[in-house]
């Protein structure tokens, strides 16, 4: 048994998980032997809107602070994915702190969001955010940017340029680029979001033309996030359309693991409360991980819960600490495509 499967195997038995399946997208049998990198897509539920969204079905021990981080880092410990990019994070180092209790295995990066309505809330965990966990023992940190998502910068995303300490990953390129992107949320914002979004692709075009100029190779890229858009969105649209000169031309893992087609939700939450008239059943598919698929090929994704599953009250649960399914998927070098 090696020794993260053993640090980390009594944190997972605590806990009871959903089976899911892969689903293969590339050689099940010449790709598996290919170096890869998984990666992970997360809205945690900031712990400072417990209070206010009331989860009317869900039990009040399960939303203890404690509970979840555990409950997120087991999850995670599940998978091992090489990067974790999580959205709505105002505990992100207590995750933090139950994934690296027997290994100081990954490493965080963090950025606050301006005006978080978490720092409105008594004993509030501080302000939420976005993050990128990493594997240490596999990237080493090389920078961090924050990515505009408006004129006055009152909300960005965080890109991390990751290094391989493994030459055998994904030899050809020195650099990883991740980035961890949360638009704004509400169904009448979609003009922010579509406002939110071109701002974003313009940033990866700008980083892409900096590597062009410096003759350098144009990273494997992953954008990863909530972006509070149904797959037909405007926003989500602009996504698909991004093709950034000789750089990055993005695809949906998920769309592509599900036949074409996003799948059916990513978060289903029934809700009263403070904020609410009236309880609210909310089901819709907003967290998508995105690939430069110009460089990097999708080896699969892990299979999201039937509705049978996750059960009639929705999400969070004893299962699900988080209003939010995760999404994982594991990639390599697409070869076909290095010049």
């Amino acid at each position: 048994m090696n020794s993260t499967h053993s640090e980390s195997s009594s944190l997972l038995r605590r806990y009871e998980f959903y089976d899911r399946s892969f689903i293969y997208l590339g050689d099940s049998n010449g790709d598996t032997k290919k170096p890869s990198i998984r990666v992970m897509q997360w809205n945690i539920l900031a712990q400072g809107f417990v209070p206010l969204d009331e989860f009317v079905h869900c039990p009040s021990a399960v939303l203890d602070v404690e509970s979840r981080c555990s409950q997120i880092a087991a999850e995670i410990h599940r998978f091992t994915p090489d990067v974790v990019c999580l959205q709505e994070a105002d505990v992100h180092e207590q995750v933090l702190r139950h994934l690296n209790k027997d290994h100081d295995m990954y490493e965080l990066q963090f950025r606050p969001k301006d005006n978080s309505p978490c720092l409105g809330i008594p004993n509030n965990m501080g302000p939420d955010g976005v993050a990128i966990i990493f594997r240490s023992d596999r990237f080493l940190l090389v920078h961090c940017e924050d990515l505009p998502l408006d004129e006055l910068n009152d909300r960005t995303a965080l890109l991390c340029a990751l290094r391989p300490k493994n030459s055998r990953i994904f030899e050809q390129f020195p650099l990883i680029y991740v980035v961890s992107v949360h638009l704004k949320a509400k169904t009448q914002f979609s003009a922010v979001r579509l406002s939110q979004g071109t701002f974003l692709c313009n940033a990866l075009r700008t980083i892409s033309r900096r590597a062009i100029v410096r003759d350098d190779p144009i990273p494997p890229l992953f954008v990863c996030g909530d972006f509070n858009a149904e797959p037909h969105e405007p926003v989500i649209q602009l996504m698909q359309d991004v093709a950034c000169p000789h750089g990055w031309e993005l695809r949906s893992v998920y769309a592509e693991a599900y036949g074409g087609s996003e799948p059916e939700y990513t978060t289903w939450k029934i809700r009263g409360g403070k904020r609410l008239a009236e309880i609210e059943e909310a089901c819709h598919t907003i967290d998508y991980i995105w690939y430069s698929s110009n460089v990097l090929k999708p080896l699969g994704a892990w299979s999201l819960p039937t509705r049978e599953e996750i059960g009639p009250y929705g999400l969070p649960s004893t299962i699900f600490p988080s209003d939010h399914l995760d999404l994982v998927a594991d990639f390599t070098l697409d070869r076909h495509s290095v010049i």
